[in-house]
């Protein structure tokens, strides 16, 4: 198992909506997350963490729970039409939301490793 860096963009979803209905019982905390679009994207496994940055902070970690899967779905927290494309995605589950945010400035990529 390893531990990456996931990047979310705030133009392409209401991240820190998400975040605090996860942190207020209103959201389980299971979400579909888009792998890198590079010909050979860095692929998660099972059981790995994330740690999940937006606008140059860290506020939340995450666990891998399925396998690959293609295919689009409709996330009520996207802004626009991106996600309903059909892409790779893995499910992942927020496992704290921190009530403190630290910088950890994202990457252009999705996912990247953190070591």
């Amino acid at each position: 198992m390893s531990n990456y860096k996931l990047s979310w963009n705030s133009d392409y979803f209401r991240a820190a909506a998400f975040l605090k209905d996860v942190k207020e019982g209103k959201h389980s905390g299971i979400i579909m997350q888009q792998l890198n679009k590079a010909k050979k994207p860095l692929i998660p496994t099972v059981g790995s963490t994330a740690t999940i940055t937006f606008d140059k902070n860290a506020r939340a970690r995450g666990e891998v729970i399925s396998v690959p899967v293609f295919g689009s779905f409709h996330d009520p927290y996207d802004i626009g039409r991106h996600n309903r494309e059909q892409k790779n995605w893995v499910m992942i589950r927020i496992t704290e939301v921190f009530d403190e945010p630290f910088e950890l400035k994202g990457n252009q990529k999705t996912w990247c490793r953190l070591n």
